[in-house]
């Protein structure tokens, strides 16, 4: 079944995951580990298994296209530059929409959101 991660690429992803001052490690570093732990684990578990990696912040971008390549997603998630808010109602809809343009209404798929849950300024609701 076709796997699309959405990382979420906003300033706030670049705070401390902790308040614990010993701690350095940004929610973005976090995210990144646990990405690439799973891709690990998918990795030999489906090694067929498509995948595909799109960031948001105000905007939803596809960072690399569906794949087998499992290092290709790693290197899109390290390599991911920093933008402004999180609008997470951009990740669910920019996902949607690349879903259906590669595999049409009919064909069962995954979405893993990855975020911090900040949701930024002047930020609205998911719509339905």
């Amino acid at each position: 079944m076709p796997t699309v991660i959405v990382l979420d690429n906003s300033l706030s992803m670049l705070l401390p995951a902790s308040g614990d001052q010993t701690d350095t490690s940004s929610r973005r570093e976090i995210a990144s580990g646990a990405l690439c732990s799973f891709l690990d684990h998918l990795s030999g578990l489906c090694p067929l298994e498509m995948v595909a990696l799109l960031c948001f912040s105000s905007s939803c971008d596809v960072i690399v296209p569906f794949t087998r390549d499992y290092g290709a997603i790693k290197a899109g998630i390290t390599s991911l530059d920093t933008r402004d808010k999180s609008v997470l109602q951009r990740a669910v809809r920019g996902a949607g929409e690349y879903l259906l343009s590669e595999y049409g209404p009919s064909s069962p798929c995954q979405v893993i959101v990855v975020t911090d849950g900040y949701p930024g300024l002047y930020n609205t609701e998911v719509e339905a």
